[in-house]
């Protein structure tokens, strides 16, 4: 409202996901033997640019640090950037970096992962956690204005600290292991993409409005 814009003029409007094509799977292993990946491991998934405002790094922590409680885990990250030869160096068991997929085929990604995972410094309304949403992750991300209302509302995930202290990490890893509150989160935030975020709903919300303004 700093620009003096009355709030009764304001009309916010999300991106909006195809939930047709992201959307759980019952062929999950099969969708990990296509990638090469452990059929029963715990899956956490990152998608997105590896720049230093998304803190890859953070990644690579949590992961580290989660594998001391989890042996079976696995960190799948997929993109490019800066950071994406520095981890791949790393050279640690457990963590693929994938740096590109087709977009017909990021679904089957979603699909056949366990846990969303987002370490960013910022964030507005990421495609990627609208398409982990949509896919039934419960999600890890960062507690920055613009996304967290999105987990929060939906009741699919819990909110980190970007800096990865030891009470977030215990928070992290407390959550990995309750596998009954990971499915919850996984049927809400799938339910919440439904009802809030497909396309044809986004579209009618654009419609009314601009039929408003007329």
């Amino acid at each position: 409202y700093s620009l003096g814009i009355k709030k009764e003029n304001i009309r916010y409007i999300p991106n909006g996901v195809n939930t047709n094509v992201f959307k759980p799977s019952n062929k999950k292993g099969d969708l990990r033997e296509k990638y090469d990946l452990p059929r029963e491991s715990l899956i956490m998934l990152y998608v997105g640019r590896l720049s230093k405002i998304k803190n890859p790094l953070a990644l690579v922590r949590i992961f580290k640090e989660s594998k001391k409680n989890l042996k079976d885990l696995i960190l799948l990250i997929v993109g490019q950037g800066e950071y994406s030869r520095k981890i791949k160096m790393l050279n640690l068991s457990g963590i693929r970096v994938i740096d590109y997929i087709p977009h017909h085929f990021i679904n089957e990604i979603y699909a056949l992962s366990d846990v969303f995972l987002m370490t960013s410094y910022y964030e507005g309304c990421p495609l990627s956690l609208l398409e982990a949403l949509s896919s039934g992750l419960p999600c890890m991300i960062p507690n920055t204005i613009g996304a967290r209302s999105l987990v929060t509302e939906s009741k699919s995930g819990i909110l980190i600290d970007t800096m990865i202290t030891e009470k977030t990490m215990q928070k992290i890893i407390d959550f990995l292991k309750n596998e009954d509150l990971r499915i919850a989160c996984a049927k809400n935030a799938r339910d919440y993409a439904l009802k809030h975020l497909d396309w044809n709903i986004i579209a009618d919300q654009y419609y009314k409005f601009f039929l408003e303004t007329q």
